[in-house]
Formats: structure tokens, sequence, C-alpha cells
């Protein structure tokens, strides 16, 4: 989800006047642009200003704009197949305004097609009781409707924002509200996630990640491993993850060392975080689970995730070879061909049978 600050107000019966489908999605194509730097506080912008406006740090933590994708997918649409994006601005009476943009396109939703691909919504978030509650009992199966679900969201987010510009109130307590909205999501998410892993599996023929892992591996074997970047420089608050997984950086500082000695043990973080997604999603998308479980596989997952993001975002692209590259190519060329060959044959199998019954006639 991205949270930006200080943006202009927006109306939802001004700020796009044309509503037509290609207005609206040029004015979003803009929008999306504007918020593209941000991601869940203030951007990065705004932080390295700071030599320059001393102690008086000029952005603030209030949440007052919004946008994320929301997912419908739940036991009963594991592909997840509706998404739909949703942005809004947070004032003190709720959000003044929710453009919604619905994925029209979902295979298995014929009725969806008939709607309008978006919308302009007035959304009020409930009250701080009913966030709280939200929060305190994540762990409870939900099968909202998108409306409810879009309402839920926005009453926590607007909780969140009252929150965090709450003095007094302890970090923690904040920090405590943002895991429990974690898994809020998590729990919704889980079959979205599953079939994303799923489909990785299907389109390579095995986990990307094994690919790469394994490609590494054999290089580092043959001592023909020549990495792309020698070294990963992580945040303070990165590092809190990799260390907790007894990888230590150089002393006195944020930077890790990837060489022949410590590369493997990177490798192996990397296998174990993907797999326990891979694993706990199966799991938790698994008919025979029953609903008093998810809530625990998604602790799982949501405990390694962060780890898991920090791996795809910094090890992965330090590690991309050519011949990591040439190997991931490969194999979704090969998989191509394969699923292609099945498909051609099944057509002419049913061509065949046509052709037969025809010729009986």
């Amino acid at each position: 989800m991205n949270v930006v600050t200080n943006l202009p107000q927006i109306s939802s019966s001004s700020v796009f006047p044309d509503k037509s489908p290609e207005g609206v999605s040029h004015a979003i194509t803009i929008l999306s642009t504007a918020l593209t730097p941000f991601r869940d506080g203030p951007s990065s912008r705004a932080v390295s200003r700071q030599h320059q406006d001393g102690d008086k740090l000029r952005y603030v933590k209030d949440f007052d704009r919004f946008s994320t994708l929301i997912t419908t997918g739940d036991s009963a649409n594991k592909a997840a197949n509706v998404v739909n994006a949703v942005t809004g601005h947070i004032v003190q009476q709720g959000v003044q305004a929710a453009i919604v943009s619905r994925n029209t396109k979902a295979p298995h939703d014929v009725a969806l097609a008939a709607k309008e691909p978006f919308s302009f919504v007035e959304v009020t978030p409930s009250d701080p009781v009913a966030a709280n509650h939200l929060l305190t009992t994540w762990e409870t199966p939900r099968q909202s409707s998108f409306a409810q679900y879009v309402q839920d969201v926005v009453t926590i987010v607007g909780f969140l924002a009252q929150l965090s510009r709450t003095k007094g109130i302890p970090s923690q307590t904040l920090n405590t509200a943002v895991e429990f909205f974690a898994g809020f999501v998590h729990m919704r998410a889980v079959y979205k996630l599953r079939a994303r892993v799923a489909n990785g599996s299907r389109c390579w023929g095995e986990p990307p990640v094994t690919i790469i892992v394994d490609e590494v591996k054999r290089l580092l074997g043959d001592a023909q491993y020549h990495p792309t970047k020698s070294t990963i420089e992580l945040s303070a608050a990165e590092a809190k993850f990799i260390t907790a997984e007894g990888i230590e950086p150089s002393p006195n500082s944020t930077t890790f060392v990837l060489d022949d000695v410590r590369l493997p043990s990177w490798l192996s973080l990397l296998e174990k975080t993907y797999g326990i997604i891979d694993s706990e999603t199966s799991a938790a998308s698994d008919p025979k689970t029953l609903p008093s479980a998810l809530s625990a596989h998604v602790k799982n997952i949501i405990t390694v995730m962060p780890t898991f993001e920090i791996l795809v975002k910094h090890l992965v692209p330090a590690i991309a070879s050519d011949s990591v590259a040439r190997r991931l190519r490969t194999s979704y060329e090969d998989k191509r061909i394969e699923v292609s060959a099945k498909v051609d044959k099944k057509i002419s199998g049913a061509l065949a049978t046509s052709a037969h019954a025809l010729s009986c006639a």
C-alpha cells in the first residue's frame, strides 16, 4: 500500500471531470506517476532534504492519502482473478473520495463484465471502536464483499492515521496496530499470493528461486561465479532482519560482503524464506485446512516476508549474472514449448475426433 501526505485535495466531483474510460485512465496514470516515489510514509526526497531544513524536517507523519490494490480472492476463488485498485483522500470527517477501478476481464466472473470499470464513491470510515475490533480480530476468516472490504480497509487506514498523529501514543502501540493490519490484509490476500507462487512454478517448470540458487551453486562449485555486485548495502532496519538469521555485516556498518565463503549462507536464506512462503500458502489454500488454522499459516508468512522481500530487492540483483539470466530464459522457453506441444496435441486429437464423427454421419 502507498500512503502519501500533503498532496492537493481530491474531490470526487471535480478531480476527474472527464469520466469517460479514456479520461479516467489518463488521470489515474498521472496519479500513479505522482505516487511512485512514495511507499508507506514520506518520500525519500523529503528525507534527503533534512540537511537543508535542519531540525525542522518538513514532512508529517499523518496519513492523508492512500492507494492500494485489493484482491477479492477467497476460498471460493483461489486464483483471485478479480483485482481492484482503490485510491482515496483521508480528511477529518472520513475519506473524501475513493476512486475504484475494477478488473472487468476476470475470466470466471461473467457478471462483472457488465459493471462499469471504475466508480467514484464516498467511503466514510467507521469509528475507532470498529477499527480496533477489525485489527484485534484479524485472525477471524472473513469472506466479505468487495464493498465491505474497501470499507474495512478505509476504516483501518483512517484509524492508523489518527493514531499516528495522537500525542503520547507509544510507538509500540502504533507498531502493533500496523502488524495487525498486515495480518488482516494477508488473511484476505493469501489466496492471491498462492496463485502467484504457483504461477511461477508453472511458467518455469519449477520455482524461479530454485533455478537461481541452483545456477549460482553450480557456478560456485565450478569456480566460475562472477557476481554483479560484491557487496550489499542495507538500511539499519533491513540489516536487523539479516543479522537475525546469522549473517553479519562488515564491522561498524550495514554493508554485507558477497564472497565465496558468505554467499552460500545467503542462498540458503533465500531458499528457506521462499520455501516457507511456498509451503504456507499451499497449506492455507488447501481445502482440507480448517478456517481456524488459517491464521497460523498467515503468521508464518508474515514472519518471513520482510526478509524475503529484502533478499529479492538486494540479493537477487547482485547475483543475477548473465549465466543466471540465460538459465532462467532457457527454463522458461523449455516450459513454453512443452505446454504448447500439449495444447497442439489436444487440439489435433479433438479435430481428429470431430472428423471421424463427421465421416460416420
